[in-house]
């Protein structure tokens, strides 16, 4: 597009005018293609001058015929026709369909770029694009009416826009620029409002920019506590817009009252936008697909206690440039305002900057310089010829709190809206916001920089579901991580994926390695000892295990509820509540008890169905009839390092909430058999191969096993690991979203990787520079750890080190397994002396 061979709608699709938005040509080049690839595109455009009248676009013409035929003057959310006669006074005929189509745009003329209009409407193919030329084909001299239809914003004031009909990928139609200025008026009687801009930085371009609302209707807070809210998801922290620009929102909030949510009456809920006075007040931000401008939207679904409410909707900045401060809340249709629902955020709204050329002088800056391993691949743009095209089942960015070098399994559904059938299909990260290392970036499932491509069948307007992990980069801050779709190796038209992390704690989070003791002076030092831990009664892979211990049980801390309570909801089966050994009560399918910490006198209440209620000194238990059908956690509240699927609530086998022994901390615990644990973890990708899979869940069942069989590091708390911080733990859902790893467990059931008879730690890390590192050489005390050697990873040749470099390489792993390699090689391969044994049955 900057080389002058297209009139601009590539760059300024949607998602790419932002993802390209404040970066300069010159800047853009060097960033993608080199100092090299710039130069001949300098040298491209110096003879360009007045585009308008290059070779390139001759044979492409138009004039209007006559005026044009549009409303001056609107009431607010109002729509008309606007109504014109163009003709064809060039050499091509134009064409609706193909991948030169005719269609009528709203432009910046002053920086020849598409950009959104204030006035769209619903009819509009998007806020930029208003229609495709209604006719087959217009040939030369030929002449066609247009009509679209214009919708007045909520807020009153002069509207103005320029528009433009394009030839796809080929060229502007100077002759058919028009420009509409309208006036909107309030639909209503309207107070003079003081508008909601707290510090613009900009003069408005005209004084009717100066927003009105509508009647001020005050909210009153509800205090009977039978309403009240948590915010889950805020929506994104301070935004960043550029005038006329939509954007796609989404808030959760948790209902944490006494009453379910319902969806009609009087005690409906909607999120609006309030003032100060906890009025409801016009937004500046108010989409035309608002309820109004106060009312973004109702609640869509009833929503029981403990629950969640998404309210997704569209916010388009207003023209005016300046500092805004929005507060969102929830409120009843009666006029009551939910306490703990206030959202308040900033909004910087800059005047749009489209995409600008910068000169030749901007040459004489000095390139950055970055290494291939800092940089991300060039990804090539998508052909836009209609063969691969898709719609992501994703209407506004996914947002996450995530630890330094935290993970997150994404799982997106993308329908196939092209020509073409999807054999393979794949993401790739394209840009970060701000830059950071690509080798930050890369998770241990992914090669080369990317995530790893799956199998699928999916023909046009199939619809397909593709997962893989994304991985935070290690420093405190907000990022922007931008992926593509790709489909059969190549970009798929539309199938952008933004993610916005928000990297709350610095550092590396890995699973906890133990240190080894002081040394102890030996007389013979050269004499490798081996950890303190009991032998094992273990068998070799494929010998008797009829002698063998039964399996064990592992208790799991899953989170620190901030109310101290928890309810429990049977889901498939019944449940007995235990306090200590002995029974209090029974639970049918689907009842429910709720269980809080009575921290003035240091007590457990109970309270429920199926006659469940007391008070005890000792922790009360929820335990499933069968021992491990799930139970749901029925008023869970994530944290914000727990980063998941709504969904992850639902835990196997028996929940209890205690209290610390030190009584600073209250944890929900969930106990179950080790092998349900281990199908329940996060640790690698459903669509992993399988011989990674069964290699980390080998290494990831050594590692929960010393911590049964030790049992010291969380005593103080009453569980055995931690679900995010040992290992992450998410529970039934994640079984239901990834069969394979559970496939992957039962294949390696009760396996282990032991040193001489004893169970032998596993650390292991993202990715090694070619080799790994002795323990020794990391960690004080090698000759404790005679398996954790050096060793080679030539896969990882060439790589920088990710992590602490001791025990298996996730990436050199990764790639073994591809290469063919079985878990049991592989983990024999990078833990030097050790055997893979069963240790029960």
């Amino acid at each position: 597009d900057g080389a002058g061979q297209r009139h601009g709608k590539s760059v300024a699709h949607e998602g790419i005018l932002c993802y390209f938005r404040n970066m300069s040509l010159s800047a853009l080049y060097r960033r993608f293609f080199g100092v090299g690839t710039l130069l001949a595109l300098v040298l491209s455009l110096a003879p360009v001058g007045a585009w308008a009248s290059t070779t390139l676009w001759r044979g492409y013409g138009a004039t209007l015929v006559g005026g044009v035929e549009a409303p001056s003057v609107l009431r607010t959310g109002e729509t008309q026709t606007v109504r014109l006669r163009v003709r064809n006074t060039g050499t091509t005929t134009w064409l609706s369909t193909g991948g030169a189509y005719v269609s009528l745009y709203h432009w910046n003329p002053t920086r020849k770029v598409e950009t959104a209009s204030s006035l769209a409407d619903t009819s509009w193919i998007t806020n930029f694009q208003v229609a495709r030329l209604p006719v087959p084909e217009l040939r030369p001299g030929e002449e066609t009416n247009l009509a679209f239809r214009v919708r007045a914003p909520s807020i009153p004031g002069t509207y103005s826009g320029e528009f433009i009909l394009a030839a796809e990928d080929v060229a502007w139609l100077q002759g058919s620029r028009f420009r509409l200025d309208i006036r909107v008026e309030s639909a209503q009687a309207s107070t003079p409002h003081a508008g909601s801009v707290a510090a613009p930085s900009a003069t408005p371009t005209s004084p009717a920019a100066e927003p009105v609302t509508e009647p001020t209707i005050p909210l009153a807070l509800d205090t009977s506590g039978r309403f009240r809210a948590r915010v889950m998801n805020a929506g994104g922290t301070a935004w960043a817009l550029e005038s006329g620009q939509d954007v796609s929102v989404r808030m959760v909030f948790q209902n944490t009252g006494e009453i379910p949510w319902p969806v009609s009456g009087a005690t409906s809920l909607r999120l609006v936008t309030i003032d100060e006075k906890n009025a409801l007040r016009t937004s500046a931000f108010a989409h035309p697909r608002w309820a109004s401008g106060s009312v973004v939207a109702p609640l869509g679904t009833h929503t029981s206690l403990g629950s969640e409410a998404s309210f997704a909707f569209t916010a388009r900045a207003p023209e005016q440039a300046g500092v805004y401060r929005e507060r969102f809340a929830l409120a009843t249709l009666g006029g009551a305002l939910v306490p703990g629902s206030l959202i308040e955020t900033d909004i910087t709204v800059a005047v749009s900057s489209g995409f600008v050329a910068t000169d030749v002088s901007d040459l004489s800056n000095q390139p950055v310089v970055q290494t291939p391993e800092d940089s991300l691949p060039a990804v090539p743009r998508p052909s836009q010829d209609g063969r691969l095209m898709a719609v992501g089942q994703v209407s506004a960015p996914l947002e996450y709190d995530l630890p330094g070098n935290g993970r997150q399994q994404l799982s997106i559904g993308w329908k196939n809206t092209g020509t073409e059938a999807w054999s393979r299909m794949g993401m790739r990260l394209v840009e970060s916001t701000p830059w950071v290392k690509a080798s930050w970036l890369a998770d241990p499932t992914w090669s080369d920089n990317r995530p790893p491509e799956a199998s699928v069948i999916a023909r046009p307007n199939d619809t397909v579901y593709y997962t893989f992990f994304v991985k935070a980069p290690p420093k405190r801050g907000s990022y922007q991580l931008r992926f593509r779709l790709f489909a059969n190796g190549q970009p798929v038209d539309g199938g952008e994926l933004l993610v916005m992390v928000r990297v709350t704690s610095d550092g590396y989070i890995a699973p906890e390695q133990v240190q080894p003791p002081t040394p102890t002076p030996t007389p013979t030092p050269s004499t490798p000892t081996t950890p303190t831990l009991p032998p094992l009664q273990a068998q070799p892979l494929g010998g008797d295990v009829s002698q063998i211990p039964s399996e064990p049980m592992i208790r799991a801390g899953i989170y620190q509820p901030p109310h101290e309570a928890l309810q429990v909801q049977t889901l498939t089966t019944g449940a007995t509540v235990f306090s200590g050994s002995t029974a209090v009560c029974a639970l049918a399918t689907g009842q429910s008890v709720r269980i809080t910490y009575l921290r003035g006198t240091s007590q457990y209440s109970l309270t429920g169905d199926g006659g469940c209620s007391g008070v005890a000194s000792t922790p009360y238990r929820v335990r499933s009839n069968d021992g491990i059908a799930p139970l749901r956690i029925a008023d869970f509240v994530r944290p914000a390092h727990w980063i998941s699927n709504a969904s992850d609530r639902d835990f196997r086998g028996q929940l209890e909430l205690r209290v610390s022994n030190t009584g600073s901390e209250v944890w929900v615990i969930n106990e179950l058999p080790i092998e349900w644990y281990l199908k329940g973890i996060a640790e690698t990708s459903n669509i992993s191969p399988t011989e990674f899979q069964r290699t980390l869940l080998v290494a990831a069942r050594t590692y929960a096993m010393y911590h049964v069989q030790r049992g010291t590091k969380h005593a103080a708390k009453g569980f055995t690991v931690e679900a995010t911080h040992d290992q992450v733990y998410r529970g039934y859902a994640m079984e239901l979203r990834a069969p394979r790893i559970g496939q992957a467990v039962d294949a390696t059931r009760g396996q282990i990787v032991t040193y001489q008879g004893r169970l032998a730690i596993t650390p292991y890390f993202s990715r090694s520079d070619g080799r790994t590192r002795s323990w020794g050489e990391v960690w004080a005390g090698g000759s404790n750890y005679p398996w954790l050697v050096g060793v080679p990873v030539p896969q990882d040749q060439g790589r920088t080190l990710w992590g602490h470099g001791v025990g298996m390489s996730a990436t050199g792993a990764l790639s073994m397994a591809n290469e063919g390699r079985t878990y049991n090689d592989i983990l024999t391969y990078f833990y030097t002396g050790i055997q893979v044994m069963q240790v029960y049955r």
